[in-house]
């Protein structure tokens, strides 16, 4: 397995090549530049300052020369710089919107996963009961709801009607899991030197003495784990906290309020995907509860429930796990409405965003990432087959 595991990685690379040749050219079939935005906003602009500018970001080249100098910047880790968020695109997109993404996705997938395979084997089970039939119904009515509707409707009715929850963001104005220390300065002066060492952190700051009539450096050390809340020429005064850390209480409080912000874009996202897993299952474990297998097993006087989730649901799994799988790019994708929506701060508003704006330096990135993903989600579920049926091998 792992020679087959090695062997998907390296055919990884030309597909990844491909896709941004694609990608590149499909956003450059996008009509004018970022320049012509500008002159339209600014009338007074001439031609040859656009002109220029043209020039100095290469547009004025035939695509393909772009895309070359774009690759060789980007084999080397440089994926050009957002001109909207003055960042390099590749730091933009992962420290500060690709965990948000995950968190949103992460959680509409469990909370799916939880809901609708338990309903799908229960439907199954209890195939053109009532329950059967409920469940139909309400998977049908999942599958039929759109995203941007249903999430304005949950908008109207938890934010602007009940006001329980936040109408959209990533979390209240200042919140942090940071608190301040209790240690504080006793001193006056300026910050002169923050280093690391063996011990936490050292704050150097220099001190006049009235006395001696000269100034002295004094060295205060930060323990391990608490982030320095000064910078170098900052002015300290005595009672000033030293930094701030992180303790169990403002780390829950902190968690407690992003939650908050999470429930409605999760439960938007998640609608759909709980319909179809609870769909998805009842028609797998369906078409093997008739097996001879499972005859077999209720034969020898097995408990019904042993042969449901013994025998016929390890391989009613197979093909779900194919779809959740396949679905893992899908979440991201989704999340571009949702977001939008929500006004949540992942990669599906950056990218919406970044195309409005022709920025493409952050779309570039975020569509290499989703095809990455793609590529990673299905040598995941190729490999969860072996783990599941023992019949498959990739030796």
């Amino acid at each position: 397995m792992l020679n087959y595991t090695l062997k998907r990685i390296a055919a990884m690379v030309p597909i990844l090549l491909a896709v941004s040749l694609l990608v590149f050219a499909l956003i450059q079939l996008q009509p004018g530049n970022f320049v012509d935005d500008l002159k339209l906003s600014n009338p007074n602009m001439t031609v040859q300052e656009a002109d220029n500018l043209r020039r100095a970001y290469g547009l004025d080249q035939p695509w393909y020369v772009q895309y070359g100098k774009w690759l060789g910047h980007a084999v080397q880790g440089d994926f050009g710089v957002s001109r909207k968020q003055y960042i390099p695109a590749a730091t933009f997109v992962v420290q500060q919107r690709m965990g948000n993404t995950l968190l949103l996705g992460a959680g509409a997938l469990t909370l799916s996963l939880l809901i609708g395979i338990p309903l799908g084997i229960l439907s199954a089970v209890k195939q053109y009961s009532v329950l059967d039939y409920v469940t139909t119904f309400f998977a049908f009515v999942g599958f039929s709801l759109p995203v941007f509707w249903f999430g304005l409707m949950l908008l109207i009715v938890f934010s602007v009607n009940l006001k329980v929850l936040p109408a959209g963001g990533l979390s209240s104005a200042n919140a942090s899991p940071l608190v301040s220390t209790e240690a504080t300065f006793d001193a006056t002066g300026p910050v002169t030197k923050i280093e690391p060492a063996s011990d936490g952190t050292r704050v150097t700051v220099e001190i006049y003495d009235a006395d001696k009539g000269a100034a002295e450096d004094k060295v205060f050390t930060l323990p391990a784990g608490v982030k320095s809340d000064v910078q170098v020429g900052d002015y300290v005064s005595p009672g000033q906290p030293y930094g701030r850390s992180v303790t169990v209480a403002s780390w829950l409080t902190y968690a407690l309020d992003r939650l908050k912000y999470l429930v409605l874009p999760t439960v938007a996202l998640a609608v759909i995907q709980i319909a179809t897993w609870t769909r998805f299952m009842r028609a797998a474990l369906l078409d093997v509860i008739n097996q001879d297998y499972v005859r077999t097993a209720r034969a020898k006087g097995l408990r019904e429930s042993r042969v449901i989730y013994k025998h016929a649901l390890r391989n009613a799994l197979i093909p779900v796990i194919t779809l959740i799988g396949l679905s893992l790019p899908g979440l991201v994708n989704g999340a571009v409405i949702t977001e939008t929506v929500f006004n949540y701060p992942g990669m599906g508003l950056a990218l919406y965003q970044s195309i409005l704006d022709k920025d493409y330096n952050p779309a570039m990135v975020i569509l290499l990432l989703l095809a990455l993903i793609t590529l990673l989600a299905n040598l995941l579920t190729d490999l969860a087959y072996a783990l599941l049926s023992p019949r498959i091998r990739f030796s």
